[in-house]
Protein backbone atom coordinates (compact mmCIF):
# COMPACT_ATOMS: atom_id res chain seq x y z
CA UNK A 1 0.00 0.00 0.00
CA UNK A 2 1.38 3.39 -1.01
CA UNK A 3 0.14 6.73 0.21
CA UNK A 4 0.52 10.28 -1.08
CA UNK A 5 -0.46 13.15 1.18
CA UNK A 6 -0.68 16.78 0.10
CA UNK A 7 -1.33 19.77 2.32
CA UNK A 8 -2.42 23.12 0.87
CA UNK A 9 -3.04 26.27 2.88
CA UNK A 10 -6.61 27.18 2.03
CA UNK A 11 -7.19 30.23 4.22
CA UNK A 12 -7.54 32.33 1.06
CA UNK A 13 -9.30 29.71 -1.05
CA UNK A 14 -12.84 30.29 -2.20
CA UNK A 15 -15.38 27.48 -2.08
CA UNK A 16 -15.25 27.34 -5.90
CA UNK A 17 -11.50 26.72 -5.79
CA UNK A 18 -11.93 23.76 -3.45
CA UNK A 19 -14.68 22.44 -5.74
CA UNK A 20 -12.27 22.56 -8.73
CA UNK A 21 -9.92 20.29 -6.80
CA UNK A 22 -12.71 18.03 -5.54
CA UNK A 23 -14.23 17.62 -9.02
CA UNK A 24 -10.85 16.80 -10.56
CA UNK A 25 -10.36 14.11 -7.94
CA UNK A 26 -13.76 12.44 -8.38
CA UNK A 27 -13.55 8.70 -9.10
CA UNK A 28 -14.37 9.12 -12.81
CA UNK A 29 -11.32 11.32 -13.28
CA UNK A 30 -8.65 9.25 -11.55
CA UNK A 31 -7.13 5.80 -11.87
CA UNK A 32 -9.29 3.02 -10.46
CA UNK A 33 -8.19 1.26 -7.30
CA UNK A 34 -7.32 4.45 -5.46
CA UNK A 35 -8.77 5.91 -2.32
CA UNK A 36 -8.93 9.70 -2.23
CA UNK A 37 -9.81 11.64 0.90
CA UNK A 38 -10.22 15.42 1.07
CA UNK A 39 -10.43 17.22 4.40
CA UNK A 40 -10.11 20.86 5.36
CA UNK A 41 -9.04 21.72 8.89
CA UNK A 42 -7.51 24.86 10.37
CA UNK A 43 -7.30 26.47 6.92
CA UNK A 44 -5.31 23.57 5.49
CA UNK A 45 -6.68 21.40 2.68
CA UNK A 46 -5.48 17.84 3.16
CA UNK A 47 -5.52 15.51 0.16
CA UNK A 48 -4.69 11.89 0.89
CA UNK A 49 -4.38 9.41 -1.96
CA UNK A 50 -3.69 5.76 -1.30
CA UNK A 51 -3.56 2.68 -3.50
CA UNK A 52 -1.92 -0.65 -4.16
CA UNK A 53 0.44 0.17 -7.03
CA UNK A 54 3.04 2.91 -7.20
CA UNK A 55 2.05 3.48 -10.84
CA UNK A 56 -1.47 4.30 -9.71
CA UNK A 57 -0.13 6.75 -7.16
CA UNK A 58 1.97 8.46 -9.82
CA UNK A 59 -1.07 8.71 -12.10
CA UNK A 60 -3.10 10.15 -9.25
CA UNK A 61 -0.35 12.64 -8.49
CA UNK A 62 -0.45 13.74 -12.15
CA UNK A 63 -4.23 14.11 -11.91
CA UNK A 64 -3.78 16.19 -8.78
CA UNK A 65 -1.19 18.39 -10.46
CA UNK A 66 -3.56 19.02 -13.37
CA UNK A 67 -6.35 19.84 -10.93
CA UNK A 68 -4.18 22.36 -9.13
CA UNK A 69 -3.13 24.28 -12.26
CA UNK A 70 -6.35 26.38 -12.45
CA UNK A 71 -6.11 27.03 -8.72
CA UNK A 72 -2.48 28.13 -8.93
CA UNK A 73 -3.38 30.40 -11.86
CA UNK A 74 -6.18 31.96 -9.81
CA UNK A 75 -3.83 32.57 -6.89
CA UNK A 76 -1.18 34.06 -9.19
CA UNK A 77 -3.76 36.37 -10.75
CA UNK A 78 -4.78 37.57 -7.29
CA UNK A 79 -1.16 38.17 -6.29
CA UNK A 80 -0.34 40.12 -9.46
CA UNK A 81 -3.18 42.61 -8.89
Amino acid sequence: MYKLEVEISCSDLEIEDCMIIKKALEPDNVVSGLSIKLTCKDSILYIEISGERIGSIRAAYNDLARALVPLINLLNDDLSR
